[in-house]
């Protein structure tokens, strides 16, 4: 659905526990649209808690959920009120008596108290004048459940890894899952060139990458990209179609001139994923290798068309554009003959007709 498109510009709560804070699974959840409502705040041990000060530092907000206003309750998690902004009551949880002295002794700790579970117009009344500062429940709206008809095919893809990743997948045949989805190659890619990651070593291909990153914190990833995916999934699938196309064809190429290390054919097959990022991320493609800590042979194969890569890149291009004579003139740098030619056209061929019925899917959806 896209975060925008759920929350209109609104803050939204999200009930973490404490498992999903060890796993550093926050990291990757933005923190400007989100409060995260701790629910289980009383098994938080001192680790998790200077764990939650330090996401404080970065930004984030939290708020302790099934507080009950009572001395006793309020006791037990004032320990943690200094990393938190908010607090959330249940209505049926308030007791008669000295609630007004607890709600201002938290008040000075300018804390915000959110009452829950606001059912009715006393409720309202009742829980205003003591003072609390925000209101949920079934009296202002009820809960809207959002249909989608169509599955994200990038969700389908991740679904896919996330199954081999709980299977134990050596990275070999992660690596052969992850190629087939260029889009999730590409997220990945970006991350791992974040100020989160704090990449040191040249990316030399997706198998590379893989390694850097590690099983663990691909699952991670993975498990936070399905809920933050906002790309129009029909159209990216031609998209993506494309890009495997591109990369077939140049490994197919590769192959055909009598390229065999696999080092080599992994950074090209690489080249092929990278050369469409600029329609992924809408940004110049030179800008885009700038930012991305790839080896610089791959940049200036793909920017310059420099060397060996550079040259199967630019016949990929020429084979793509119809323009046979470039095609001719690459194909004789490479020592390509007129039947390895035809072999590759043909190959070039069936994968358009992959790509046209990518596109006669989207059109019988839309």
């Amino acid at each position: 659905f896209g975060i925008s498109n759920i929350l209109y510009n609104s803050t939204g709560y999200i009930n973490i526990n404490t498992e999903f804070i060890n796993d550093n699974l926050l990291q990757h959840i933005p923190n400007n649209y989100f409060v995260f409502e701790l629910n289980d705040w009383d098994r938080l041990k001192i680790a998790t808690i200077m764990r939650l000060e330090t996401y404080v530092r970065k930004g984030y907000k939290f708020s302790l959920g099934k507080v009950r206003l009572d001395e006793s309750s309020i006791a037990k998690c004032s320990s943690i009120f200094r990393i938190v902004d908010s607090i959330k009551i249940d209505v049926k949880d308030i007791p008669n008596g000295k609630h007004l002295y607890t709600i201002e002794s938290l008040k000075e700790l300018d804390l915000k108290l959110i009452a829950t579970k606001v059912n009715s117009g006393l409720d309202y009344e009742y829980c205003k004048n003591l003072g609390f500062d925000y209101f949920q429940g079934y009296y202002f709206t009820k809960p809207n459940v959002m249909e989608q008809n169509d599955v994200d095919s990038s969700k389908v893809a991740i679904l896919d890894i996330l199954k081999s990743l709980k299977d134990d997948v050596e990275i070999n045949e992660l690596y052969e899952k992850i190629k087939m989805y260029p889009d999730i190659s590409v997220i990945l890619l970006n991350f791992i060139n974040s100020a989160t990651f704090s990449l040191r070593q040249e990316i030399s291909s997706i198998k590379h990458m893989i390694t850097l990153l590690g099983k663990s914190q691909i699952r991670d990833l993975l498990t936070l990209m399905l809920y933050r995916i906002e790309s129009d999934s029909k159209h990216m699938s031609v998209l993506i179609e494309h890009i495997k196309q591109r990369a077939s064809i140049m490994l197919f190429i590769a192959k055909t001139i009598g390229i065999e290390d696999e080092k080599m054919l992994e950074k090209i097959e690489f080249i092929g994923f990278l050369s469409m990022m600029d329609v992924i991320f809408k940004q110049p493609l030179v800008k885009i290798l700038y930012i991305v800590n790839v080896e610089l042979d791959i940049k200036k194969a793909i920017i310059e068309k420099s060397g060996k890569m550079g040259q199967i890149y630019e016949l990929s291009l020429a084979l793509e554009n119809n323009d046979r004579e470039r095609v001719l003139e690459l194909s004789e740098e490479l020592g390509i003959s007129d039947s390895e030619l035809s072999e590759i056209v043909l190959k070039r061929h069936r994968g358009i007709s992959d790509i046209l019925d990518a596109k006669i899917e989207l059109s019988k959806n839309s």
